[in-house]
């Protein structure tokens, strides 16, 4: 059975003239948007690489300020002298008679008491430091530390402590270059972009600088 299409001349003008009206859905393409995206990611990874590098030549420079060392200083225990150890056994027996004694004999020392500047006996001993530090099995090993080097070994010892940080900085920044590398990879293919092939004068990559991977 066939159907009569009709007279075209019938159809309404209006319904001729009439288009389709899109929807201004959130989900609609937005190419700003993504533009704006990519500007955000661009930014951050200049950024992450450009303090990289200041890490790394904050490195360099602290090996060229002078020697680096692993370790603590401590301070040796002198032995007591003579008159102390004495002192130290005669309060441990606790004897009254003894003790009364000990007492005057005190008053009377501290009554006749000369000044330190006057006596060269009575001035201070210097204390004596040693050099102690972990060795690869973990055992603590310490050497004697002359005063004459006490100084030095405390600029040694500061600028370790500041070379440790500056390395942990440098491991977080390579491992978000490192992470950056991999989701913008992922979101590549993802996507279906081909690859640019490189020219023959590339722009540096912040993975293929020389400075990233430097061994410290």
């Amino acid at each position: 059975m066939s159907l009569p299409l009709g007279d075209p001349t019938l159809i309404s003008p209006e319904i001729k003239s009439k288009r389709p009206i899109f929807s201004r859905h959130r989900h609609d393409a937005n190419p700003a948007l993504a533009l704006k995206v990519l500007q955000d990611v661009h930014g951050a990874v200049e950024s992450w690489h450009s303090e990289l590098r200041q890490t790394v030549q904050m490195i360099q420079d602290l090996y060229l300020e002078g020697p680096i060392v692993d370790g603590w200083l401590e301070t040796m225990d002198s032995a007591p002298p003579a008159q102390t150890q004495d002192a130290a056994a005669l309060l441990r027996h606790a004897d009254p008679q003894a003790l009364s004694g000990y007492v005057d004999q005190l008053c009377e020392s501290l009554g006749h008491e000369v000044p330190a500047s006057a006596s060269p006996e009575a001035s201070a001993v210097a204390p004596s430091y040693r050099l102690c530090s972990l060795n690869a099995d973990g055992h603590l090993q310490c050497i004697p530390c002359p005063p004459e080097q006490v100084s030095t070994l405390s600029l040694a010892i500061a600028r370790h402590q500041k070379l440790r940080q500056l390395v942990d900085q440098k491991r977080y920044l390579e491992a978000k270059l490192k992470r950056a590398v991999e989701v913008l990879t992922n979101s590549r293919d993802s996507l279906g972009i081909v690859p640019q092939v490189r020219s023959s004068s590339p722009e540096s990559d912040p993975t293929d600088d020389p400075m990233v991977g430097m061994s410290l």
